[in-house]
């Protein structure tokens, strides 16, 4: 819509009188005036304001939440001891007789810190305590690389706190001589029992002894099996420790089992020669039971040993249970001088610091909460929110204003107004004023804007009306608040009030007049506006509107009356004036949508009583700053994972390309499909969430590095195992375990199930230390082609960065890559992916850099030399090398330029095949005074310059010129020069 129609839109009603002929004749196009853009993070700044200015009541909450928790605090802590004493761990002197068991120091503390000792130290205390009591003042912590214990205790008394702190760790040690105590019952128990096991088998040794013949007791023995059978016993013992790792299928287990059955037959051999001998010799040389006497003295002397060896550890058991010395013993006791006074002032002052904060955010909350509710209009950001105008202008508290500040910002305000209402500075303008209710100051805007004008050089016309109930000032206590003497020329002009409408011609003729007034104003009392009434007020407008450099400045009723939207509908500029301590919003937007609906022109608002906060005013120049400073301190706490989150960026905007005139567009890139769509638009592949599947279930394939060993045995540590090339992996007794197509954790389980068959619950670790078996291509116009290894994740760019990027060569005087983006494509599971390498690697569109997969296979085909041909009246006509930014005029230079022949601005060029050409011209001379637009050229083109058309015009009248100075000449020396030189 253009200016005259949005005019012709903002005009009041349509009366069928000449009045709406002259308003269409003289309405002036109104300039649009763009709204104010949101102010972001200022926008909370009120809120913030509003909790400044009420600094006293949340100052008085914090004090008050302070004194709360100083008295609570008072009250909650006292002054108090900490009273540490040290006990220290103890060994058994011999462990040799008799160990006890290892129990680590947090589980002693542990068993320190028991029920049981907090009831015995609480019983023995005067008064008596309870188990809870001491517990609450109880606290033991085990020093760091070192075997004591701190047990601390804390109290209001400083001897009653250290005697208890040495009572209970008398307590602890005594309970650590009881624990000890039972265990070596315990082991005395079990000493008994096998002592009495021990005797027993004598016993009945020495009866098999007295059961022997006498002659077997003085007979030569015979080669004892003593050494057969003991290495028997060890290989049992060796083949239960193989079976507790090892299963039967094992090979150790097997070779185990075979040498113990060696053994067996070797005693068995034994056996069978000696009791075969016993039957061929005579009885004097072998008498019966011989080979037995010897066995039974052997373990005759084995269990002698073995008791005395128990009665040894029994009799020191015995003695350890009666006097133990406990794990701990008393290292340093607690003493008065070294109890720590602790002193709750750090405790009171932060409760109290605590409550305080809390006070004040519950009072800013209040207050926050009263400022949201309001519902007045109070700063300019709420009027443009509201509105939905531009504010055009503020006026702070006249009041504190003196006559040179108030002048100084009448004229500021009226400059803005004049640059954004009017055509030209040096042009008056027509303006109306209303505002929500009244007393909101439209009188005082009006005064001063008149006084501001007048000192412009403007004759100024200011019109106050009245609504039709009563004939008192609507803005009566603003102008008793702000009081303003009458301008000049109100008393003539009051006399023309009455009869002001009918005969617009008298206050013209002051306006006029050079010696009039230079401020005229016309008081309009309260009418009955009827039709006939409009349109005298629209003839008498128009008229005044036809004087130069006037200035017309309505002061209308408030809006709220009816007589305000019929006048503004008139008024080809009408101001909204906001008052900061009186306007709602609610009115004002019921109000601004009546005055649309009639078709009102609401060129911007204003702002009476705004007051700038003192933040503002004393820190302007810092408030960007600060601003700037809280948003990237929110930006950064939005980002738990730090800087490892992507950062999408789009992709840079391609250089503007010339214009190209009546030339036909050109086709648009077909759509990427959802795969190419999530491309992670960077560089590379930097956040988990842009992988692809392949990289989320990495598999393992042949050629592939790994790092194989078994849980708990780290001498089967194999660091490189390869996978073979059939996709097979052996380890220990795992043996060619296919792998290939599994990802680790499958590799894992395959072993594991491999490994059962020869070892109990076998755990094998697999990690990952080299990938070879996933690879991608790349052929064609690069400049290292071949197969490369896909060991991490990576994007087409950095694809082709390692293949050393693309071949170049020279092309004229330039270096030209030679691999052809247009024709270039990507191999994808049997596809063509969609991926435009033009828009990539020529217009930096990083939504095409998706990431590579294994198999991928990328050909960059060669690339013709693309050429625009240059023919015609040039200094060097032939081809030029075609680049992006080649253009008509680059194109000519580059040749030399044009002769003198040629036609600058008729420059032809012609583009397409030889059946449907296009043709363009390019004036050249328009070109080089930047007053028309180049040619973008494009491969193929020809460019002709042809001779100028009236060249052989020229060519004659340059010869026509040249004979006539000649003759001229001949004449001239043979009329003068010859008779003087005769």
């Amino acid at each position: 819509m253009n200016a005259s129609a949005t005019a012709e839109k903002n005009v009041g009603p349509e009366f069928p009188t000449p009045a709406t002929a002259a308003a269409r004749r003289f309405a002036r196009p109104v300039v649009p005036v763009a709204p104010a853009p949101r102010e972001g993070f200022l926008e909370f700044w009120p809120l913030l304001v509003a909790v400044a200015r009420r600094w006293r009541l949340v100052t008085a909450a914090a004090v008050a939440g302070a004194v709360v928790g100083l008295l609570w605090g008072r009250q909650i802590w006292t002054t108090g001891y900490t009273a540490v004493a040290q006990i220290i761990r103890y060994e058994t002197p011999d462990p040799q007789l008799f160990q006890p068991r290892q129990i680590a120091a947090p589980t002693l503390a542990s068993m320190i810190d028991s029920v049981e000792v907090h009831a015995r130290v609480g019983a023995a205390s005067a008064p008596p305590l309870s188990a809870d009591a001491i517990a609450a003042r109880l606290r033991i912590t085990p020093e760091r690389n070192s075997d004591i214990l701190n047990v601390a205790l804390t109290g209001r008394d400083v001897t009653e706190t250290v005697a208890l702190a040495n009572r209970y760790a008398a307590a602890a040690v005594a309970f650590t001589q009881q624990l000890q105590a039972q265990e070596a019952g315990a082991a005395s128990r079990y000493l008994e029992q096998q002592l009495t096991k021990v005797e027993s088998e004598i016993a009945a040794l020495n009866e098999k002894f007295r059961g022997l013949p006498p002659a077997a007791l003085t007979t030569a023995v015979l080669p004892r099996p003593t050494q057969v059978l003991a290495r028997l016993d060890e290989a049992r013992d060796q083949l239960a420790e193989l079976l507790a790792r090892y299963t039967d299928a094992h090979p150790l287990v097997q070779e185990q089992r075979a040498k113990i059955a060696v053994l067996e037959h070797e005693v068995a051999g034994f056996a069978a020669s000696k009791s075969g001998g016993a039957a061929d010799a005579p009885a004097t040389e072998n008498p019966p039971g011989s080979g037995d006497l010897e066995v039974l003295r052997d373990v005759s002397k084995a269990l002698e040993g073995q008791r005395l060896q128990l009665a040894g550890r029994l009799r020191l058991t015995k003695m350890l249970q009666q006097a133990p010395p406990g794990y701990y013993r008393m290292f340093a006791p607690a003493s008065a001088e070294h109890a720590v006074v602790n002193q709750p002032a750090a405790k009171i002052g932060f409760l109290a610091v605590v409550l305080g904060l809390a006070f004040a955010a519950g009072a800013s909350g209040i207050v926050l909460g009263v400022e949201v509710f309001d519902r007045r209009l109070k700063t300019a950001a709420d009027v443009r929110r509201v509105t939905r105008l531009p504010v055009l202008a503020t006026l702070g508290r006249i009041d504190r204003m003196g006559p040179a500040a108030q002048s100084h910002w009448a004229f500021r305000t009226w400059t803005t107004l004049q640059n954004r209402l009017s055509d030209s500075p040096n042009q008056g303008l027509v303006c109306g004023i209303t505002s929500s209710g009244p007393g909101e100051g439209r009188s005082v805007w009006v005064r001063l804007l008149a006084e501001a004008a007048a000192q412009c050089g403007f004759r100024v016309l200011t019109i106050s009306t009245r609504p039709s109930p009563g004939g008192k000032s609507p803005d009566g206590d603003m102008a008793e608040l702000f009081p303003a003497a009458a301008p000049a020329g109100e008393a003539d002009s009051a006399a023309l009030a009455t009869n002001v409408l009918s005969s617009p011609a008298e206050i013209a003729r002051q306006l006029i007049n050079p010696d009039g007034p230079p401020h005229v104003h016309i008081p309009l009392p309260g009418w009955v506006w009827n039709l006939k009434r409009r349109n005298e007020w629209l003839a008498a407008l128009q008229h005044w509107r036809t004087i130069d450099n006037v200035v017309i400045l309505v002061e209308l009723p408030p809006a709220s009356s009816t007589e305000s939207v019929l006048l503004a509908q008139n008024l080809p500029n009408l101001v909204w004036l906001v008052d900061g301590t009186r306007a709602e919003a609610p009115e004002t937007c019921v109000q601004l949508e009546t005055l649309r609906d009639a078709r009102c022109n609401v060129v911007g608002a204003v702002m009476n009583r705004d007051e700038t906060p003192f933040s503002l005013a004393r820190f302007a120049r810092w408030m960007p700053d600060v601003a700037a400073v809280l948003l990237l301190a929110t930006l950064l706490a939005a980002a738990p994972s730090g800087w490892a989150q992507p950062v999408e960026t789009k992709p840079p905007a391609a250089a503007p390309a010339p214009e190209t005139p009546a030339a036909t567009p050109l086709p648009s890139a077909p759509e990427l499909s959802p795969a190419a769509s999530a491309a992670p638009a960077a560089m590379t592949v930097v956040s988990p969430a842009q992988r692809a599947e392949w990289q989320k279930q990495l598999t393992v394939g042949p050629g592939d590095v790994l790092r194989v060993s078994l849980y708990g045995d780290p001498t089967l540590l194999q660091p490189a195992l390869t996978v073979q090339p059939d996709g097979r992996l052996s380890f220990l007794e795992a043996r060619d375990v296919p792998v290939a197509g599994l990802t680790v954790d499958g590799v894992r389980g395959k072993l594991d199930e491999e490994l059962a068959k020869y070892r109990r619950a076998p755990r094998s670790m697999v990690a990952p230390v080299e990938f070879h078996s996933k690879k991608y291509y790349m052929l064609g116009k690069v400049a290292r082609k071949g197969v490369f290894t896909l060991e991490r994740p990576i994007t087409i760019v950095e694809a082709v960065a390692r293949a050393k990027g693309f071949e170049t060569g020279l092309s004229g005087r330039n270096v030209v890559e030679l691999a052809d983006f247009s024709r270039s494509f990507l191999i994808r599971h049997g596809r063509r992916a969609p991926v435009d390498f033009e828009k990539l690697f020529a217009s930096g569109d990083l939504s095409q850099n998706i990431p590579v997969e294994p198999d991928d296979y990328f050909y960059f085909p060669p690339a013709d030399v693309q050429e625009v041909y240059l023919l015609g009246e040039l200094r060097a006509p032939g081809p030029v090398t075609y680049t992006p930014n080649l253009t008509a005029a680059r194109a000519v230079a580059s040749r030399g330029g044009l002769n003198p022949k040629a036609w600058w601005r008729k420059v032809l060029v012609v583009r397409g095949s030889l059946k449907n050409p296009q043709t363009f011209t390019v004036n050249l001379v328009d070109v080089l005074s930047a007053k028309g637009p180049d040619l973008a050229l494009r491969p193929g083109d020809i460019v002709y310059v042809s001779a100028r058309p009236w060249l052989r015009a020229e060519e004659l009248l340059d010869d026509v010129a040249t004979a006539f100075a000649q003759s001229v000449v001949v004449f001239w020396t043979t009329d003068k020069v010859i008779p003087v030189v005769r």
